[in-house]
């Protein structure tokens, strides 16, 4: 009765975060100049989707690890697979708060790296009229 149930969790835990890791992949490519291959105006979208996602599947194991605690570790060791659900449960919570946190950071930085794409759009043009500036100005993040 319970094997397809484990299957299914299993299953559907391992390719959640099997595409938490190939976007991640997708994003964090470079060129050979060191420059990001994906554009940030569309990757927004996407990334800020599977937040939202990432946040519903935790909250959701958060839930069901409380039921879980809830029906006590005596009920879970009666029946082997209940405790086997709750070990799965542990284990994926902490991996999809860290991708969560992994993804929030490349958030940030893509934003960084489009604004100073932004800024320095340009700035080859104007070079050779001011000389007072130096060819490494960046802007100051706060």
């Amino acid at each position: 009765f319970y094997g397809p149930y484990l299957y299914l969790v299993v299953s559907c835990g391992g390719l959640y975060i099997a595409a938490d890791f190939l976007l991640l992949w997708s994003l964090y490519r470079r060129t050979d100049e060191g420059k990001f291959l994906c554009d940030f105006g569309s990757q927004k979208v996407w990334i800020i989707l599977w937040q939202v996602f990432n946040v519903v599947g935790i909250v959701g194991l958060f839930i069901a690890l409380g039921w879980y605690l809830n029906l006590g570790f005596w009920a879970m060791l009666h029946e082997p697979i209940h405790f086997t659900v709750f070990v799965i449960i542990c284990l994926l919570l902490p991996l999809l708060m860290y991708t969560a946190c992994i993804l929030q950071g490349l958030y940030n930085t893509l934003k960084e790296a489009y604004i100073d794409f932004i800024l320095s759009r340009g700035r080859d043009e104007y070079d050779d009229e001011e000389d007072e500036l130096h060819g490494d100005v960046r802007r100051i993040s706060v």
